[in-house]
């Protein structure tokens, strides 16, 4: 507004003398109206480029919010807490969340609590390797990649995710019992195409709650696919 308001001023203030002098003739300068003509052309142009420009984002704002991101949004409330790790060792961290949660469910309105380690979106969470271990290990550079999340259990139920076979995390799932994971249907069907995943093990290239990196998991679970981005492909998921 600026830039077409001011230009034509200066144009219109520096050829005054000429446009009054040549009023009678020409009814003005024809240079100032050559100029203002140009303008107007220049303005027209840039807004049609602003209007195909702003189309274009109107449409791909459309198309964000009708991305099915593999869980509910609506009426869930989330909250992020970082405990100081001097005072909250593991079990300590584990006792004051389980306490945590039990104390929220007892709210008025609450229908169901959970935890997890990162948000769904935009936190991809942890990402790293994997492999079966029924089957031999993959060459380094060609071992498959997914996300691994840390999740309670009443997680997927929480956020209306679909639990596809098998069974969801329990209470009796804890750092001294048989390590158990949950897969996306992504990851079942990119490494169990030769059929069921439950009971198979993996290798997971994350340590354990006890500290070790040679620990297998065992398979109870399969769910929906979840998005981490609203954009490019699903990515394979672990829960553990």
């Amino acid at each position: 507004g600026m830039a077409f308001g001011v230009v034509p001023a200066f144009v219109s203030t520096s050829h005054a003398r000429d446009a009054i002098r040549e009023a009678g003739r020409h009814g003005g300068g024809r240079r100032l109206h050559r100029v203002l003509r140009s303008l107007v052309v220049v303005e027209v142009a840039l807004s049609l480029v602003l209007l195909a420009g702003a189309g274009l984002l109107m449409r791909s704002l459309v198309k964000l919010q009708s991305v099915d991101l593999g869980f509910r949004v609506d009426g869930v409330l989330t909250a992020s807490v970082v405990l100081p790790t001097p005072r909250y060792d593991f079990l300590a961290s584990g006792h004051l969340f389980r306490e945590s949660m039990a104390r929220i469910a007892a709210l008025p309105g609450a229908q169901s609590v959970a935890g997890a380690s990162c948000m769904p979106v935009p936190f991809p969470c942890i990402g790293t390797s994997f492999w079966r271990v029924d089957q031999p290990r993959p060459a380094d550079g060609q071992l498959p990649t997914s996300h691994v999340r840390p999740v309670t259990p009443g997680f997927f139920s929480t956020l209306n995710i679909p639990q596809i076979v098998g069974r969801d995390f329990s209470d009796a799932d804890t750092a001294d019992s048989t390590p158990v994971a949950i897969v996306s249907q992504e990851v079942v069907q990119g490494l169990f195409a030769d059929g069921s995943p439950l009971g198979r093990r993996l290798r997971i290239n994350v340590d354990h709650a006890n500290g070790r990196d040679d620990v297998e998991w065992t398979i109870v679970g399969v769910v929906g696919n979840m998005r981490s981005t609203l954009d490019g492909p699903i990515q394979q998921t672990i829960f553990i």
